[in-house]
């Protein structure tokens, strides 16, 4: 078992931000993560930073835990342009990258910014086609790519990552999310739920997996001085 952090990049100044990363690395945690939105639910708008950009500069101001962000939204971003983003990173990390995706669910962010929000079957297939893509560019010399979403044409994706294969956490809640997480995912990446739930849903996981003695889980906690 290993403890994380996730830092929020949100609502804050980037330079805490920055001095608050080695310190959590300093005490000892595993990992650290952040998260990918453009602003956050508050009715005031309060603003958050941009999560590839904090992912390099995390990579960058750490030496020993894992870096990633839980998770990246498929839908923000070309995934190809996601691919080459991600080997930068895990260059910076010296092989420390770990990759979050989810299917996305923030409708109003979304819109705000001028991206179609999707029927969830349509936003859980991009997702999955992101995947595919990310492993294949990393993978491949030359990748030919024909999906529902994104056609790559004899595209490189040079240097690759210095890890074999970077690991894929695939945020997932409800059965159809599980199951792609299952057969898509070297983890899953949960939300907060009860121990049930939690039970309940690794028991799905582990029926439909693919790799079904290597995929992990993670799961957020809140830890508090006085008594829940």
């Amino acid at each position: 078992m290993q403890f994380g952090v996730q830092v929020s990049t949100a609502m804050c100044e980037m330079s805490d931000v920055c001095r608050v990363w080695p310190l959590v690395e300093d005490m000892g945690y595993d990992w650290i993560s952040g998260q990918d939105h453009f602003y956050t639910q508050r009715a005031d708008g309060a603003g958050s930073f941009e999560a590839v950009a904090c992912h390099a500069a995390l990579a960058a101001l750490t030496e020993r835990v894992r870096v990633g962000c839980l998770v990246y939204s498929a839908g923000y971003r070309n995934p190809a342009v996601l691919a080459k983003s991600l080997v930068t990173i895990d260059h910076l990390s010296n092989g420390r990258l770990e990759v979050g995706i989810g299917a996305g669910w923030y409708e109003e962010e979304y819109k705000a910014y001028g991206i179609p929000f999707e029927p969830f079957n349509v936003r859980l297939r991009r997702m999955t086609e992101t995947i595919e893509i990310l492993r294949a560019l990393w993978s491949n010399e030359y990748t030919d790519y024909d999906g529902e979403f994104a056609t790559l044409r004899n595209a490189r994706c040079d240097p690759k990552p210095m890890q074999r294969a970077p690991r894929i956490w695939v945020g997932a809640k409800g059965p159809k999310a599980l199951k792609a997480a299952a057969q898509y995912g070297d983890g899953w990446n949960a939300n907060f739920m009860s121990p049930d739930d939690f039970g309940r849903s690794c028991a799905y996981i582990k029926e439909h997996a693919s790799s079904p003695l290597t995929i992990g889980a993670t799961l957020p906690l809140i830890l508090s001085d006085g008594q829940a």
